[in-house]
Formats: structure tokens, C-alpha cells, sequence
């Protein structure tokens, strides 16, 4: 292939200059030489430049890779201790009540663990404290009073009477998520995405709402007194307020 291109270079060069004389065709030979060794040696830069590219890329997708082993692992652990602690025999974590020792271990290492999670991995954390019952509305073990569940991936999530106090969830998606009558007093909800969410008889009183997506939200019957941060317009793109406490206390119509 090399040497077909180096013949068409020839004929290039010879077409060009047209050699008619000695001194002529010694300058071609000249030019083939030069253009040819810059050409190689443009060749053997592109080659650098792509294994350096290929090397920076490999490194790149290890270093993903082994973020993600690490966020299985750290979740796995995670998970496997809360299965201990729901079906210890001496004190099961699902027979507690808010306050005991166990339920204070747990929501302990609960908040340890989110802040090193993903935002798929605290959705993950998220929706096994709801399925095991751990985070009910007024029957829950433990609350989630600062939890860090920034960015969490809770699109289409279904946390229905889930109790959600004082947690952060600001950035998170929520968007399609029904969160019928949970309680999210005093939630960081500073621009999350609760796009089409189904917030109906939802508490949100103190909750903060900077910058939120509430379009096409249904707010029927939820409590919005004292909501912080609420901007202009804010609730003029919502699905429904029927029936709900707007922020001075007055029921919407």
C-alpha cells in the first residue's frame, strides 16, 4: 500500500515539475524525498497522536469501570447489612420502633452510605427502605432528616405515603414519580425535576422549591404553607391545585 502511494507521489511530482533536464530531475528526486519523509513522518505522528488517544481511552474506561465495581460493592455491603439487621433474631430491625438502638444503627449507616452512591445507587437505597416498610408515613423506623440524595434517579418511582422529611433531594429526578400523600416537610427540592410527579395530599410544607420543575406537577389537596424559595409563576404550570394549602395558608378552590 506504501509502495503504491509512493509510485502515485512520483507521477504527481513528475507531472508537476516536468523534468527536462539533469538538474531538473535531480530536483525531483529532491522533492519525492522530502515530501516523502514528511509524510512519514506525519504518518508516525498520527499514529502517536491515535495510541496516546487509545491509551487516555483505556485509562478512562478502567477508571469508570472501577468506579462502578466500587459503587456495586459499597451498595452490596450496604444492602446485605440491612437484610441482617431486618431479620436479626434477637432484635429485627422491622420490629423496632424510631429511637431504639437498631433503628438508630440503621438510619446511621444509612446516611454513611449515600453520599458514596450514584444517583442510580441511591434510588436503588431509596426504594429498598420503602419495599421493606423501613420509611412509611407514621409508622416509619427511622426518618431520613438530611440524607443525601442529590441527583438520585428516582424517575417513575413509586413512593406513595413515603416518608421523606428533611431529606435532600435537591437535583434529583422525580419526574413521573408518584409521591401521593408523602411527607416531604422541610425537603431540599431545589431544582429537581418533578415534571408530571404525582404529589397529590402531599405535605410539602417548608420544603424548598428554588428553582423546581413543578410543570404539569398535580398539586391536588398537597400543603404548600411556609414553602421556601417559591418563585413567580412557579405554580402557574402545574397540572392541578384543586383543593390544596397554598404557601399564605388559603385552600385553592
Amino acid at each position: 500500500m506504501l509502495a503504491l502511494l509512493g509510485v502515485e507521489l512520483w507521477k504527481v511530482l513528475g507531472i508537476y515539475i516536468d523534468p527536462q533536464t539533469a538538474a531538473e530531475r535531480k530536483y525531483l528526486v529532491q522533492s519525492f524525498v522530502i515530501v516523502l519523509a514528511g509524510g512519514t513522518w506525519l504518518l508516525v505522528g498520527a499514529c502517536v497522536v491515535g495510541v496516546l488517544y487509545l491509551s487516555r481511552w483505556n485509562l478512562k474506561h478502567q477508571r469508570e469501570l472501577q468506579v462502578q465495581h466500587a459503587q456495586e460493592n459499597t451498595l452490596s455491603a450496604y444492602l446485605d447489612q440491612m437484610v441482617r439487621l431486618l431479620n436479626d433474631r434477637e432484635r429485627p430491625l422491622r420490629r423496632s420502633q424510631r429511637g431504639d438502638e437498631v433503628s438508630i444503627l440503621a438510619k446511621g449507616r444509612t446516611l454513611r452510605v449515600l453520599p458514596r452512591l450514584d444517583s442510580g445507587s441511591k434510588a436503588r437505597v431509596l426504594q429498598f427502605l420503602y419495599e421493606t416498610g423501613l420509611i412509611i408515613k407514621d409508622r416509619s423506623i427511622f426518618d431520613l432528616l438530611g440524607a443525601d440524595l442529590r441527583g438520585a434517579d428516582l424517575r417513575g418511582a413509586d413512593l406513595r405515603g413515603a416518608d421523606l422529611r428533611g431529606a435532600d433531594l435537591s437535583r434529583a429526578n422525580l419526574g413521573g414519580a408518584d409521591l401521593r400523600g408523602a411527607d416531604l416537610r422541610g425537603a431540599n427540592l431545589r431544582e429537581a425535576n418533578l415534571h408530571w410527579t404525582d404529589l397529590i395530599s402531599t405535605d410539602l410544607s417548608g420544603a424548598y422549591l428554588g428553582r423546581a420543575d413543578l410543570s404539569m406537577a398535580d398539586l391536588s389537596g398537597a400543603d404548600l404553607r411556609n414553602v421556601k424559595e417559591l418563585a413567580v409563576g412557579q405554580l402557574e404550570r402545574v397540572y392541578s391545585l384543586e383543593g390544596a394549602t397554598i404557601p399564605d395558608g388559603s385552600k385553592h378552590p
